[in-house]
């Protein structure tokens, strides 16, 4: 008789900020209005713009004199998925309600 092992589901824990972030509009205290709002008050264009640049270069491979440091990356990358969510599920609203 053949015995079968299965085989171990290894979790990447990197992963589980953003994956909160996506799953956060269906909670019951989920207000869009709210994190659209706390998103523009806490970074401005320039901000964005530097990030989103910063995001480009390590993506190509280049971390050299990066300004950003890795933690205040992966914190826009957080809130810029709150944002993205946000003024998605805030269109549909307003769609569906034409």
């Amino acid at each position: 008789m053949e015995t079968t092992t299965k085989k171990k589901i290894k979790i990447d824990l990197d992963y589980l900020p953003l994956f909160n972030k996506l799953i956060s509009p269906f909670s019951e205290d989920y207000n869009k209005d709210r994190i659209i709002r706390d998103f523009y008050r806490k970074y401005r264009l320039e901000n964005c713009v530097g990030f989103m640049y910063e995001l480009y270069l390590k993506g190509k491979g280049k971390t050299d004199n990066m300004a950003a440091s890795p933690e205040q990356l992966s914190e826009f990358v957080e809130d810029a998925c709150d944002l993205i969510m946000a003024v998605f599920f805030k269109r549909i609203e307003e769609a569906e309600n034409e």
